[in-house]
This record gives structure tokens, sequence and C-alpha cells, in this order.
């Protein structure tokens, strides 16, 4: 059925080098309400540029070279730096699968997929980029106005600001340049500062559906965090670890 005829849920990019493949996943994605272009070259990418999909997903087969694949996902991701976006590639072996799960995306899929997989999981992502409802109690250590949260403790002691309608995180006053993995993992710690979230727990939340992803992978984005929350990353302070537990963001009404 053409999207034109069912409600249109969100618009995306599909990139690859399979046309064919790409061809009947736009048509199986319009079934579920998504609007797509296919791009099979970086050249169509650069000139989407000024687009503005609601997501990206890329596809890879067995014969991409990995080197070539990580150059075309940073371009993508420098392009798109705010949207979802979606890598489903072979991940036969323990190194591949390595470096899928640390890749620069929202999520990540091994074929063969399941009917109705992709769209499941592109709905989740997009769920998670999409401004929470206006409501009181998720946050308890900050405000949420017009999309936007920010920390209750007062200017002295206001270590962290989140606006999930603008996906800015605000630590001591600075900016923070997050990819989408680390803007959600932050999300998460900062939902209920001081509480200790395990690395399960971590995990399901960052690679949700079921994945290939390990704690070693979740250690990875905490590192990556602390690099650019913490004054002294060797010494953390805000991101804490629970030794035996987990992670937890330290609470600021109790510094």
């Amino acid at each position: 059925m053409p999207v034109s005829e069912v409600e249109l849920r969100a618009k995306g990019l599909l990139f690859g080098d399979e046309a064919s493949q790409l061809g009947l996943m736009k048509s199986m994605l319009e079934t579920y309400g998504y609007a797509s272009k296919v791009l099979t070259n970086m050249a169509g990418v650069v000139k989407s540029m000024h687009e503005q999909p609601d997501f990206v997903i890329v596809l890879f087969g067995r014969n991409t070279p990995w080197p070539e694949a990580e150059q075309q996902l940073q371009l993508l991701r420098e392009l798109h730096n705010r949207t979802p976006l979606i890598l489903i590639a072979p991940c036969n072996d323990p190194e591949t699968r390595q470096r899928i799960a640390t890749a620069n995306v929202e999520d990540f899929l091994c074929p063969p997929l399941k009917e109705g997989e992709l769209a499941t999981r592109l709905e989740v992502c997009l769920d998670r980029h999409r401004p929470e409802a206006t409501s009181q109690g998720d946050y308890p250590c900050v405000e949420r106005r017009h999309g936007e949260r920010r920390n209750l403790a007062g200017d002295s002691l206001t270590l962290f600001q989140i606006d999930d309608r603008k996906k800015r995180v605000v630590v001591r006053g600075e900016t923070l340049d997050l990819t989408p993995k680390e803007y959600a993992l932050f999300s998460l710690l900062i939902s209920d500062p001081g509480k200790v979230f395990s690395i399960k727990a971590i995990r399901d939340h960052l690679w949700p559906g079921g994945s290939n992803a390990t704690a070693s992978d979740v250690q990875q984005y905490i590192h990556r965090l602390r690099g650019k929350v913490e004054k002294d990353p060797t010494q953390p302070c805000c991101i804490q670890t629970v030794k035996g537990f987990g992670y937890r963001l330290a609470d600021p009404h109790e510094q």
C-alpha cells in the first residue's frame, strides 16, 4: 500500500550500494507509514545535506569493506547529527560485532531481519527523539518548560541542563557535543540522579529490542560520556561507578 494511502508517520533516507534491497525496504516501510528516499552513493548523500529527514537507515552488504563503511557512517552523522541513524549489516564474527556495537549509530540490526523488525526498531528510535509530554515526575531534579528540562538547584549549584526538544546537554554552562547514543545514556542517567542503573538496564536502553551488545559496549559509552562531562575523566565525580551494581549520575542536591 503506498504511503499516501496510510498515515504518514515519518520520512527518511535509505543509503547503501544494494539498490534492489533498498527498494524492497522502501516498499516495506511504506506499509507502516514511513516515506523514504533511496540513495546509493555518497554524492547523493552530500546533496541531501540540506534535507531534514526524520531518520536515516544504512544498509551494508557482506562485500562492503569496514573502513569504507566507517567513513560513510561518519559523513552521514556529520550531515545529519541530530537524526536517528540505524545500521543494518552482517555481523557474524566477534570483531565485526564489536566494531558495529561501538559505531556512532542509534541502533543496529543483523540480517536476516524478522518481519516487521525494522519498523519496530525504527519506531523506538523515533519515539526516543521526539519531544516528550510536558508531565512532571520523571525527572525529580529538573523542571520542564516547553520541552526544556533545567536543573532546580540554583545557579551556584547547577551542573546539568538537558533540553529534549533541541537534544542539547549543558554541563557547567558548556554545551556538549554528544552523539545520539551518548545523549540517550546521559538522558537515562539524569532521569533519576543518584539512582544506580545496572549495566543490563543501560544496555537495554541503548540497544532496545535485543542485540549483540555486551557489558564492554556499555563501559565504552560510559568512558566516552565521561570524557565530555567530567572535569577530570580519570577521577570522575559526575558519572560514578558503584562497584558490583552499575553507574549513577551524582545528585547535585547531595553535593
